[in-house]
């Protein structure tokens, strides 16, 4: 489900709802879907906030798929325990393992899921940044999760839209 957040601008103090999509995907090279990770970012060519590809570390994945394989890691425990029923965890193994394969070949930076571009500030949670179009601070916070309809965008692998339909606006 597509979290919804809260940019808020100091000093003002004005506050900008946000909401993220869902349904995004990397068409890899052997025809396989990959799950889009997004976040919201600041586009210095669209000149708005949009949301942006996230592009992990390999040792962030690598983390992830130790915490998988350890019984005493909480991210096993939650895979296990998960209602989405038995075998989900190896689905969780296999998603992360060819997550890593697409980390690996993946030369781009993280892009604007909407025009494309890799000119963007990224905006980290409940952390003020200065405000990348005006004076002052920013901070985005987590609200919640919000019901939006799917974007269903299709990717390459290096973040180029491949479908045609354009993105929903917010």
């Amino acid at each position: 489900m597509p979290a919804f957040y809260e940019i808020k601008f100091l000093p003002e103090g004005t506050v900008v709802e946000f909401y993220g999509s869902e349904g995004n995907r990397y068409l890899l090279a052997d025809g396989a879907l990959l799950r889009m990770n997004a976040a919201p970012v600041w586009c210095r060519v669209c000149s708005k906030f949009a949301e942006g590809e996230v592009v992990e570390p390999l040792a962030e994945i690598d983390q992830q798929l130790a915490d998988l394989r350890d019984e005493n890691s909480l991210f096993y425990q939650v895979a296990q325990d998960s209602l989405a029923g038995p075998g989900f965890h190896a689905e969780m193994i296999a998603e992360t393992q060819k997550r890593r394969k697409w980390r690996e070949a993946r030369i781009a930076g993280p892009k604007c899921l909407r025009c494309g571009t890799t000119e963007i500030v990224v905006l980290p949670r409940d952390q003020a940044i200065a405000n990348p179009f005006s004076s002052g601070t920013l901070t985005l916070q987590f609200a919640g999760f919000a019901s939006v309809a799917f974007s269903n965008g299709l990717f390459s692998p290096e973040g180029d839209r491949l479908d045609t339909a354009e993105k929903p606006s917010r």
